[in-house]
């Protein structure tokens, strides 16, 4: 009844504008017995006649004067209002929550950062760095980045780029002082860095394709992390092999021999990374911006 009060109110407001049924049916799209029905519906609801009809005028009844100096302002600030919240999330602006890995962040987002931010100067990001996976809706994020390593499968997911390889690597200063593997399995002889995801706490086990041939190495570490990052840092410092992600940061280090890459004719496990986002109908203008441009990009 609400809702039909509220649609009276407005055609009623119309007409008193108008001044006739028949410019206020053209004005909304409705006949004029259609319109005249309403403004006697709503007359019945309030019990107050609010118009004078005869055969070639309408006029106001000093409460229909009364109502239209009430009620037309607010109606037109719920139109405005309507109409102001309508642009905004037409034209992206706001804030993105988003939670990510470093890894996500380095290789994906950053390096394209600057011209997202210069096509979008509305849009303002709030980035935090997160290995372990997180539930984004409980924490208040808009959007998640991870791989197929952690993905959460309640989410919708779209893919971000190209599969990020992975490499398994070493300080030359390691090499120096230990032999260096010909074939997968020559790695349980050596000393290794492992991962462990920070949500499920289980290790990442190290695959090796080549050709027909698939291995898949559960090896006991010397050094465990669950960053990435803590991964790249040991291996530089001699600690062992690490099978890490081939970022911007290892690539780097081997351009400077810092690192050495091994088992080259082995193909290692590449992870495709998604954008990850609560499944619902209706998602905001800025948020489908950033994952537009994005996976354009």
């Amino acid at each position: 009844m609400r809702t039909d009060l509220n649609t009276y109110l407005h055609y009623f407001c119309v007409v008193a504008e108008q001044q006739s049924f028949t410019k206020a049916g053209l004005q909304l799209g409705l006949s004029p017995s259609a319109i005249s029905q309403a403004v006697r519906l709503l007359e019945t609801s309030l019990g107050l006649k609010l118009l004078y009809r005869n055969t070639r005028s309408i006029r106001l009844t000093e409460a229909g004067e009364q109502l239209l100096a009430r009620v037309k302002p607010t109606l037109e600030e719920i139109d405005n209002a309507l109409e102001d919240i309508k642009q905004q999330h037409s034209v992206p602006k706001g804030i993105i929550k988003i939670n990510t890995s470093y890894i996500a962040w380095r290789a994906l987002i950053h390096p394209k950062l600057s011209a997202f931010s210069k096509q979008y100067p509305a849009i303002d990001l709030d980035i935090q760095i997160s290995e372990g996976l997180i539930d984004i809706i409980k924490e208040g994020f808009d959007l998640g980045i991870r791989s197929t390593r952690s993905l959460q499968d309640t989410m919708v997911a779209v893919p971000l780029g190209n599969p990020v390889k992975s490499l398994l690597v070493a300080s030359p200063s390691y090499l120096a002082k230990n032999a260096t593997p010909i074939i997968p399995d020559d790695l349980y002889q050596q000393e290794t860095i492992g991962y462990r995801f920070p949500s499920s706490q289980q290790f990442y086990n190290w695959k090796f394709t080549k050709e027909d041939k698939q291995q898949n190495l559960q090896l006991t570490h010397k050094y465990i992390a669950n960053s990435e990052t803590v991964l790249l840092e040991l291996a530089l410092l001699g600690k062992g092999f690490a099978y890490i992600f081939e970022q911007e940061a290892v690539k780097q280090a081997i351009a400077n021999k810092q690192l050495v890459c091994v088992l080259e004719d082995w193909q290692l496990e590449a992870s495709q990374y998604y954008f990850y986002y609560p499944n619902r109908n209706f998602i905001p203008s800025k948020l489908r911006a950033f994952i537009d441009f994005y996976r354009s990009n």
